[in-house]
């Protein structure tokens, strides 16, 4: 293992780094682009596309945001580029769409916030449905004392109609789409807004991006789970589902389309995914969503040195003694092997082994 470690150290630190290299300048990338499909993802992709495009003027990109279920038909049918999804890829789905391939470019994600006074840390994902839901098969909860917490009328905090964020904890939670209007609930238009709300009102209960929460409130955990990150991306918090883009296996990309899905996961990308509110998906999961699609990541040291700091914390939980094993393991999924990112590190554009 020692000598496996060191053989990946060894072509960490031996990476020379070279301009990107390009069939031709940038600048005169042209090209079409058509994007398709779900609303709640269309935000972010409109951001991706204005950046992309200060990039390279020359690309058209069209978009037709009309729904995941014709994000889902068009892509099967070659008719976009790309097709928006902000759900997750079922086997039912695979099926129903057999020429598709999804390919995960962020999570979306709600933290469910309190009073810092609250005595409630955690709430069932259950007991927050009966809080905020309306329907007649809901036992609705509508105080505090029925989650162990005080003796007090709970008033419930939502955001406005069309919010991506309503719409991520709404369909994750499959409520009705009038379930603000109970009885102590008021609807708020940003997520300032709902952080003061909580912030001043002892009785509150509202939600927020994961990334918007901050210390003037309490975030909850659901089920025991806490919003990190690391279980966001696992898929253990349960308000989380992602987004993702659909591709035609049959398509083969143009320039432009390779470059925008190229862009997408740079650095670029991921400081726009932040700054809506999103969880990126982080390195080597980057790597095998464009592998999906025949594309060649870039590279850079800091990614060359995250595997290895995977690798170590996994021996180090483990205490496995072995040659190799997976450098990225999600639950379930588990993604290419230690020897693999030697592989895309030696193909890869922009970096050279010596």
């Amino acid at each position: 293992m020692k000598k496996f470690i060191s053989m990946l150290i060894a072509a960490a630190i031996t990476l020379t780094v070279f301009p990107a290299a390009t069939s031709a300048n940038t600048s005169q990338l042209t090209g079409t682009i058509s994007i398709g499909g779900s609303t709640s993802l269309y935000p972010v992709m409109a951001t991706m596309a204005t950046e992309f495009q200060k990039l390279h003027p020359k690309v058209q990109i069209n978009f037709n945001n009309t729904g995941i279920n014709n994000g889902r038909n068009d892509a099967n049918r070659n008719a976009v580029s790309f097709g928006m999804v902000s759900a997750k890829w079922t086997d039912e789905n695979a099926e129903q769409f057999p020429n598709v391939i999804p390919v995960q470019i962020c999570y979306d994600s709600v933290a469910v916030i309190v009073n810092r006074s609250n005595p409630v840390n955690n709430l069932t994902t259950q007991q927050l449905k009966n809080i905020y839901g309306i329907e007649p098969q809901v036992t609705r909860i509508t105080n505090w004392n029925g989650v162990s917490g005080f003796d007090r009328t709970i008033t419930t905090i939502s955001r406005e109609s069309g919010s991506g964020i309503r719409d991520c904890f709404q369909s994750v939670l499959g409520l009705s789409g009038s379930y603000d209007r109970a009885v102590n609930s008021t609807v708020e238009g940003s997520t300032g807004t709902v952080i003061q709300k909580v912030m001043n009102n002892a009785d509150a209960i509202g939600y927020v991006s994961v990334a918007s929460a901050d210390k003037t409130v309490k975030v909850l955990t659901l089920d025991g789970i806490t919003p990190t990150t690391v279980n966001i991306q696992t898929g253990r918090y349960p308000i989380q589902r992602p987004f993702s883009l659909l591709i035609n296996k049959y398509r083969k990309l143009n320039s432009a389309e390779q470059e925008f899905l190229r862009f997408i996961y740079s650095a670029a990308g991921e400081s726009i995914i932040k700054e809506m509110g999103l969880i990126p998906m982080t390195f080597p999961a980057t790597t095998a969503e464009l592998a999906k699609v025949n594309l060649a990541a870039q590279y850079n040291i800091a990614d060359a040195m995250a595997v290895l700091k995977h690798l170590a914390r996994i021996q180090t939980l483990t205490g496995r003694q072995v040659e190799m094993y997976d450098f990225f393991d999600t639950g379930e999924i588990k993604i290419g092997n230690a020897m693999e990112i030697l592989k895309y590190l030696a193909r890869m554009d922009s970096l050279i082994i010596r």
